[in-house]
C-alpha cells in the first residue's frame, strides 16, 4: 500500500492512496484538505499509472515541487520523494513510518 505523508506541523499524519484519484488543496471538497492560503483550491491530483503514482499540478498559483523541482506536467512519484505545495510538505512511502522511527532504525543499522 501506498501512502502520502504530511509532515509539516506537529506529528507525521499519512494518507492512504488506493486506486482512485486524490485531490489536494484548501477546498473542503477535495480528498485531503490543507487549510493553507498558500495552497489552491484544487492544488494537485495524485492518480495510479501505470508505472506507479501520478503526481499532477492543476494550475496552481505557487506550483507543485517534487524534491525542490517545480514539475509542469504529470510525474511518476518514487519511495522518499518529497512533495511542497506551498507551505505544506508531504513524502510518498510504501511504508508508513514517522521520521523518528525512521532515525531510530537507521541509528540501530549504522551501530
Amino acid at each position: 500500500m501506498a501512502y502520502l505523508v504530511f509532515t509539516k506541523k506537529g506529528p507525521d499524519k499519512p494518507y492512504k492512496l488506493g486506486n482512485t484519484q486524490i485531490v489536494i488543496g484548501r477546498s473542503p471538497d477535495c480528498s485531503i484538505v490543507i487549510k493553507s492560503n498558500q495552497l489552491s483550491r484544487k492544488h494537485c491530483r495524485i492518480y495510479p499509472g501505470p508505472r506507479g503514482y501520478v503526481i499532477e499540478d492543476l494550475g496552481s498559483s505557487n506550483g507543485t515541487k517534487i524534491n525542490g523541482i517545480k514539475i509542469t506536467e504529470g510525474v511518476t512519484i518514487n519511495e522518499d520523494d518529497k512533495i511542497k505545495l506551498g507551505d505544506a510538505e508531504f513524502y510518498f512511502t510504501l511504508i508508513v513510518e514517522t521520521k523518528k522511527a525512521k532515525l531510530q532504525t537507521q541509528a540501530r543499522k549504522d551501530y
